[in-house]
């Protein structure tokens, strides 16, 4: 049993080692900016004429406290030639920490999709987090 605990501790030991301490303290600061995003295309023929094109995005910037958040998503799509599908997002948000783990927002956005019968919305918002 004796030798059990021993292993355990040298494992224990060998995961929290002051060389693996001193390696995550030299890692360089998150950078304030992040984005990403995608685009898609689909076509397709024969018994059906289907094309179908998709695009979304997110940007995320960091300043001290601040998050601000930009979020967008489009969809567009044809059938035989006769537009069938057409949704756009376009959101704006800012978080502000007040505390390690509790901030305050702001968030803003704007939707359309006609074919849900949505010619236009906007939503405002703000709340703590």
């Amino acid at each position: 049993m004796a030798r059990i605990h021993s292993i355990l501790l040298l494992v224990f030991l060998a995961g929290v080692s002051p060389a693996r301490w001193a390696a995550a303290a030299d890692e360089p600061p998150p950078k304030p900016l992040k984005a990403t995003g995608d685009f898609g295309y689909v076509s397709t023929a024969g018994n059906s004429d289907v094309t179908t094109l998709n695009s979304s995005d997110k940007i995320e910037y960091t300043s001290g406290r601040w998050l601000f958040t930009q979020d967008g998503a489009a969809v567009w799509g044809t059938d035989h030639g006769i537009e069938n599908a057409g949704a756009y997002l376009l959101s704006l948000r800012a978080d502000y920490k007040l505390a390690e783990r509790i901030g305050v927002y702001a968030l803003g956005s704007w939707r359309r999709n006609t074919f849900a019968a949505i010619a236009r919305q906007f939503d405002e918002s703000v709340g703590l987090v």
